[in-house]
């Protein structure tokens, strides 16, 4: 959040609920994108230098679901976030 956006909040609302976040979930999750998002890149690294004969359409597809289900992970831990603690006005 920035400055002026605390200010704002605090102006209007009087005051600023402190979010209480557990940082182990997102440790965790970035723990998962980081991993995923290697797994990926690795992939993307063996294709491009064997060439679509290589290519392993189940490998790639297992992969994708990975990174698609860490990103499912985090769209639910925001939306949780934000039904929790957004009050209107806006948020960075």
């Amino acid at each position: 959040m920035t400055v002026s956006s605390y200010a704002r909040r605090v102006l209007l609302k009087g005051n600023v609920e402190k979010i209480d976040v557990d940082r182990a979930s997102i440790d965790k999750i970035y723990h998962e994108l980081l991993k995923e998002g290697t797994n990926l890149n690795q992939l993307m690294y063996f294709v491009n230098a064997q060439g679509l004969p290589a290519y392993n359409e189940k490998a790639v597809f297992r992969t994708l679901e990975k990174v698609y289900q860490v990103g499912r992970k985090l769209d639910c831990f925001i939306d949780e976030l934000e039904k929790r603690y957004f009050v209107g006005g806006d948020v960075k």
